[in-house]
């Protein structure tokens, strides 16, 4: 699975943000305008205007009132002394992707929305999440 950036008018422009390992299913995904969500030309993350490797957070700037940026890295992983790199953080106390606590963890290691247990597909690959309490609903003849 991937996250792809794109001209969300004619999908020009294609370019890859992230991969995702597939044992962290992507659930939706929000679409934002530029026109809606202007982002000044100074702003200090725009693109071009950092040398952040993954990650670039705005920060106050509390002398001039401006913003400055900090760099970021992904989970399992720790900036380098140069404040821009990314490299992964043996020391890191959990590398493996884990569920939200407001998703199901299927059998298989799997995250699925908890809205999709008991539903009667199989989300999970391996049916735990119709196996796993789900009770038979039973109509009565006018339903």
């Amino acid at each position: 699975d991937s996250i792809f950036r794109m001209n969300k008018i004619d999908g020009s422009s294609e370019t890859v943000v992230a991969e995702i390992e597939e044992s962290n299913r992507l659930y939706g995904i929000r679409v934002y305008s530029s026109r809606a969500q202007v982002m000044k030309q100074s702003h200090p993350c725009i693109d071009g205007r950092h040398s952040c490797q993954e990650f670039c957070f705005p920060i106050p700037n509390n002398k001039t009132g401006g913003l400055l940026f900090q760099c970021g890295c992904a989970q399992g992983k720790k900036l380098e002394s140069d404040g821009k790199t990314c490299s992964v953080d043996p020391n890191a106390e959990n590398n493996e992707p884990s569920c939200a606590p407001w998703d199901f963890t299927c059998a298989n290691g799997r995250c699925i929305n908890t809205m999709w247990k008991c539903d009667g597909a199989d989300d999970c690959f391996d049916n735990s999440d119709e196996e796993q309490h789900c009770t038979k609903v039973t109509c009565t003849d006018v339903e």
